[in-house]
């Protein structure tokens, strides 16, 4: 996986997750990276406030300069034979990348 692709996954799993907590009482991201039998596997959890769309898209009103973060993870993903997951659980925003090393 190349540095630049790295990067673009964390810092994008990373901006939602900080952003998405601002407004909830429970201001913790949890972050956790591994690498096991050939796979890398990235997952954030955190607390979520207010709306969330069904496509997971942006719910900011300025949708020419924001929603980018997830559809471009999904492509790295793609790009390494991985997958995306996200999902809402009881408040809880879950997302799960694994890619093909």
């Amino acid at each position: 996986m190349t540095d630049t692709d790295l990067a673009a996954l964390l810092g994008n799993a990373l901006d939602n997750a900080m952003e998405s907590v601002q407004n909830t009482a429970e201001m913790k991201v949890s972050l956790h990276c591994r690498v096991d039998k050939g796979l890398f596997i990235l997952r954030t959890e955190n607390a979520i406030s207010g709306k969330v769309h069904q496509d997971f898209s942006t719910t900011k009103t300025d949708k020419e300069s924001h929603g980018f973060g997830l559809p471009g993870m999904r492509e790295i993903a793609q790009r390494y034979h991985g997958t995306l997951d996200a999902a809402v659980e009881s408040d809880r925003f879950i997302l799960v990348v694994c890619l093909l090393l």
